[in-house]
């Protein structure tokens, strides 16, 4: 899996995601959200709030919580230290 340096490769959040299978897809210029991945913001009742949103599902793929890829819901990725993104994506996990 190939991910950005700061965020889901931080030491705390891998530690927080051991359990879980994770897949990543990333958009760019507002591209088409793909069709597997659609029910999962229709479900999560967010539509275009970021292009970076996570979903947390359980065993049987079902969503449980979702959540915009950036603390605060600022899009300036630049403004939180590795350390912040750790904190607020495993409190979100």
């Amino acid at each position: 899996m190939h991910v950005r340096g700061s965020s889901l490769s931080h030491p705390k959040v891998i530690e927080a995601l051991r359990p879980f299978i994770v897949a990543f897809w990333g958009q760019a210029n507002n591209e088409a959200i793909p069709d597997d991945i659609q029910p999962l913001y229709d479900a999560s009742g967010k539509r275009r709030s970021s292009n970076v949103r996570c979903f947390v599902l359980d065993h049987e793929g079902k969503l449980l919580h979702s959540f915009n890829g950036f603390p605060g819901n600022d899009p300036n990725p630049m403004r939180y230290s590795s350390d912040e993104y750790a904190a607020y994506f495993t409190e979100e996990i």
